[in-house]
């Protein structure tokens, strides 16, 4: 088993907006499993994850803080040209 930390991008919703998202520090055999155990112990991030999409609430997952700033950062910009 590894540990990884799982994170999601930032969102905006009516006109609010988030940076990245840390969820915590889980073991798994890879970095689905350690979504799928997170499931277990955080029934916030249980209802909205989606195993065959790989994202929570619509939002992708990574398995570090800069991946998942980076796509916060360039969802942010697509958001302001569309």
């Amino acid at each position: 088993m590894e540990t990884f930390e799982i994170w999601s991008e930032g969102y905006t919703d009516n006109g609010g907006r988030t940076g990245a998202i840390y969820f915590g520090s889980v073991e798994g055999k890879d970095f689905k499993d350690a979504c799928k155990s997170l499931c277990e112990r955080n029934v916030g991030f249980s209802q909205y994850f989606d195993e065959e999409h790989m994202t929570w609430w619509g939002c992708s997952l990574f398995s570090n803080s800069k991946d998942a700033t980076t796509a916060t950062i360039m969802r942010s910009k697509y958001e302001e040209h569309n």
